[in-house]
């Protein structure tokens, strides 16, 4: 009799929910996909991670692919030998394919019941979020919803164009812009509030249109503009700031992280052959006013554009302003303030909305770093402005809430017309 009154009492608690005290002050979750040029430089990123371990203030899981489509979850514990990894493997996810945003959706809702906590950060490793490749677009059920809006546009697409095998995993670093928006939101409604801090390891995810896709679902971002070499986010001076002081502001821990960029990369920007780095930590909800603005702009450029010299103004435009590795995302301020030089209007409203975004970018940023060979003077938020979309790349963007609230890829259709 005994033993079946402590079996039941054994089993009501693990039903029960955790209580607010036994949650932990901070959750960090590392969603890593390596490809071939990462997959070495992650077993350097768990080290660095082990210097500080999970404790009773800190809980740090991380889910790894490292290019063999096995994916393995870690649970980091602390440990000083830069040489060895210490940490065990504790699980393997069921979906195997990193590169869909249902696997992350998965990843951080074992995380976040294995360790509640009450602040989260989800560290993606990788070029996660870029616009083109990733599934091919269906009908997506959120939630128990259709969302009407994605169900109305079905498209095939050539695998040859691509260039990639559908029947393999994807890769995170092509999942897309809407398909991270559409884990970032899952999360987001999991933990009952906005994810607390997002922050990108070898990622360039400070463009304007995903900061807008991500606002509703992410309080800070901390990630680059630009281009960074494939050596990483330091796991251990970022670490540090939560070991040193666990009750840390959200916002702090975000400058905290482009601080920790900064101390690890200044010494490679400073050689000969560095391209330097750009790095920006963003409260999004500080960008409401400079996505009206740029909301206008798009509308005001979809106009000028007509004709043939405007276009051929903007064009010139972006490759004399500072551009990134990808000569499409360019620098926000400094494309505002080119566009006032060209002269294309005398319209003072155009003038001052354009006035307007260059002060915004600059001064939605929490903190901002760059450095380098093209990015000493870059301002850290930029916006895709492209000659042309294929097809592909196009209809994704169609599909982005950012081209429902502004006539951007309009724009970039007509900029591209000869």
């Amino acid at each position: 009799m005994k033993k079946a009154l402590l079996l039941l009492l054994f089993s009501i608690v693990l039903i029960l929910p955790v209580s607010a005290e036994n949650e932990k002050e901070w959750l960090i979750l590392v969603y890593a996909v390596t490809d071939s040029v990462l997959s070495e430089t992650v077993k350097a990123d768990i080290n660095e991670m082990e210097t500080a371990g999970s404790d009773e203030n800190i809980e740090i899981l991380m889910q790894l692919d490292q290019n063999d489509y096995n994916p393995v979850r870690y649970r980091i514990v602390q440990d000083d030998n830069p040489n060895f990894i210490a940490s065990n493997i504790v699980g393997h996810p069921e979906n195997e394919d990193c590169g869909s945003w249902k696997t992350l959706d998965e990843f951080a809702a074992w995380g976040i019941n294995r360790s509640p906590a009450k602040r989260v950060v989800l560290i993606l490793h990788g070029c996660l979020g870029n616009l083109g490749y990733g599934e091919p677009i269906k009908d997506i059920k959120l939630n128990g919803n259709y969302n009407i809006k994605w169900a109305a546009h079905k498209f095939k697409l050539d695998k040859n164009k691509l260039g990639m095998e559908f029947s393999k995993e994807n890769g995170a670093r092509y999942m897309g812009i809407r398909q991270m928006g559409f884990a970032l939101e899952s999360i987001s409604k999991r933990l009952g509030k906005k994810i607390d801090l997002v922050c990108l390891d070898d990622s360039c995810e400070c463009s304007i249109e995903k900061l807008y896709e991500y606002n509703n679902f992410v309080n800070y971002w901390a990630g680059s503009a630009g281009f960074l070499p494939s050596d990483n986010l330091p796991y251990d001076l970022f670490l540090a700031n939560l070991k040193s002081n666990p009750q840390i502001e959200t916002q702090n821990l975000a400058k905290k992280a482009v601080e920790a960029f900064k101390k690890h990369y200044t010494p490679y920007c400073e050689l000969p052959y560095g391209f330097g780095a750009t790095l920006t930590a963003f409260k999004l909800s500080d960008a409401n006013q400079l996505m009206v603005a740029l909301k206008i702009l798009s509308k005001d450029l979809y106009s000028l554009a007509r004709k043939r010299e405007n276009r051929i103004k903007m064009l010139n435009l972006r490759e004399k302003v500072l551009h990134y590795l990808s000569s499409d995302e360019i620098d926000l301020k400094q494309f505002a303030e080119g566009l006032i030089r060209l002269r294309m209007t005398d319209d003072q409203e155009f003038i001052e909305n354009c006035k307007l975004i260059s002060h915004l970018s600059e001064k939605a940023k929490l903190a901002h770093w760059a450095d380098g060979r093209y990015y000493k003077d870059a301002n850290g938020v930029s916006i895709k402005v492209s000659r042309y979309l294929f097809g592909y790349d196009l209809k994704k963007y169609q599909l982005l809430k950012w081209d429902d609230y502004s006539r951007w890829a309009k724009f970039l259709v007509r900029l591209g017309k000869d």
